[in-house]
C-alpha cells in the first residue's frame, strides 16, 4: 500500500511474501507553481503515472538537490516502478537532509525489504520503532517478517506476539507464528496459526501467504529427508498458487526422483516458463532426457543449464560425459578442462590465506 501526499488512498502493489507490504510517501504537497518539476511530479504521483513523476522529481532535483521531501516523493515512485534499489538510494538522500524523515524511514526499510537485503531491513524497522513509536504495529510486523526470512525464528516469534492479542485477524502475523513455530519443530505451536491463515484464504494476500507456508514447510521437510510429506505440502502449495517457480521446480525435481516422468516434465516445464533465466529446471530436464534414453534432447537442455549457471560443476560434468557418449570427444575434453578450471577455483577460494613474513 502507498500512502501518498495528502493522505491520498493507499494501493496494493507488493506479491508474495511481502503481500500488502508498502510504501509511505513522506511529502506533503508544495507550494509551488502548478508549472514547476516539483508541482508536476506531486501531480502525476497522485495520478499513478510513476514514470512520469520520476521524471518531474529528477528534473526538480537537478536544480535543487537540497529537498528531503522530493527525494522521498522519488523514492516512492522509484518504488513502485519496481526498482527498489533506486528507491533506496532516494529515501538515504532524503535521510541525509532530514534523519528524522517518518516517511523515509519506514520507505528505506521496506525498500530494502523487497531488495531481499533482510538484515538491513530488519535494522532500519528497528531504528524507526525506536525513534519513532515502539508500538508501531506495522513496523513491528513487519520487522517480524524480516527475522523469519533471516530464520531468526525465536526473534520473529517474540516480536509477533506483542501484536497479540489486539492483531488475532491479520494472515500476516498468522504466517509469521505458524511458519516460525514449525521452523523450530514445533508443530503444535504452529498449526493453530497456519489453520486460522486457511480461514481467510479467500483473501488473496492470505492464500499468497498460505502457499508460501507449505512451500516453506516443504523446504523443511526436504532438507530433513522427509521427501513423502515435503510433496505433499508442495502438491497443497500448488493447489493455492500453481504459477510459483518454486514449487513447481521442486515438484518437478521430486517426480523425476520417483521416476514419475511425465508429472516432472510437466512441472519442470511450467518452472522453464515462468523463469526463464533459470538454470534449474533446464538441468533437470536435461537430466530427464537423459533417463528416457534421449541424448540428443539432452544436450541443448545441459548446453543451456550450463551457459545460464557457469560455475555450476555438475552439470559441466554431465556436459562433458554426454560429449563423449554422442562421440564428440572434443567437445567431452573441452568441458572437463571447465571442470578442472572449476574445481581449482572452488579450491583456491576455499583455501586459508597464506601466513604473512613476520618482520621485526
Amino acid at each position: 500500500m502507498y500512502e501518498v501526499p495528502a493522505r491520498l488512498e493507499a494501493r496494493r502493489l507488493a506479491r508474495g511474501v511481502a503481500a500488502g507490504l508498502g510504501f509511505f510517501l513522506a511529502a506533503v504537497l508544495l507550494a509551488a507553481q502548478s508549472a514547476s518539476p516539483a508541482a508536476a511530479g506531486e501531480a502525476a504521483l497522485k495520478a499513478a503515472e510513476w514514470r512520469a513523476a520520476v521524471a518531474d522529481f529528477q528534473l526538480a532535483l537537478k536544480a535543487d538537490p537540497a529537498q528531503p521531501r522530493l527525494w522521498a516523493s522519488l523514492g516512492v515512485a522509484q518504488a513502485a516502478l519496481g526498482r527498489y534499489a533506486a528507491a533506496a538510494a532516494a529515501d538515504r538522500r532524503a535521510l541525509r537532509l532530514y534523519p528524522r524523515l517518518r516517511a523515509a524511514r519506514v520507505n528505506l526499510a521496506l525498500a530494502e525489504f523487497k531488495r531481499g537485503r533482510y538484515a538491513a531491513a530488519a535494522a532500519a524497522f528497528e531504528r524507526y520503532r525506536r525513534d519513532f513509536s515502539r508500538a508501531d504495529f506495522r513496523a513491528t510486523l513487519l520487522e517480524a517478517n524480516c527475522e523469519l526470512n533471516l530464520v531468526q525464528y525465536a526473534r520473529a516469534i517474540a516480536l509477533a506476539t506483542r501484536l497479540l492479542p489486539a492483531a488475532r485477524d491479520n494472515p500476516l502475523l498468522d504466517y509469521i507464528l505458524g511458519v516460525a513455530y514449525f521452523s523450530q519443530a514445533n508443530a503444535a505451536a504452529g498449526a493453530p496459526w497456519l489453520r486460522r491463515l486457511a480461514g481467510h484464504v479467500s483473501d488473496p494476500q492470505a492464500r499468497t501467504l498460505l502457499a508460501d507456508a507449505h512451500g516453506r514447510l516443504a523446504m523443511l521437510l526436504l532438507k530433513n529427508g522427509h521427501t513423502a510429506a515435503a510433496l505433499r505440502h508442495f502438491r497443497q502449495a500448488e493447489a493455492l498458487d500453481p504459477n510459483n517457480y518454486d514449487t513447481n521446480f521442486y515438484l518437478g525435481y521430486l517426480h523425476r526422483q520417483r521416476g514419475e516422468w511425465k508429472a516432472a516434465e510437466i512441472h519442470l516445464r511450467r518452472a522453464m516458463a515462468l523463469s526463464p533465466r533459470a538454470a534449474g529446471p533446464r538441468y533437470q530436464l536435461g537430466l530427464l532426457e537423459l533417463t528416457l534414453g534421449h541424448p540428443h534432447r539432452a544436450l541443448p537442455l545441459l548446453r543451456a543449464a550450463v551457459r545460464l549457471q557457469p560455475g555450476n560443476v555438475t552439470a559441466h560434468v554431465q556436459l562433458a560425459q554426454l560429449y563423449f557418449r554422442l562421440h564428440r570427444p572434443r567437445r567431452g575434453a573441452r568441458e572437463q578442462a571447465r571442470v578442472q578450471r572449476l574445481l581449482a577455483r572452488q579450491h583456491a577460494s576455499s583455501s586459508p590465506a597464506p601466513l604473512r613474513p613476520h618482520h621485526p
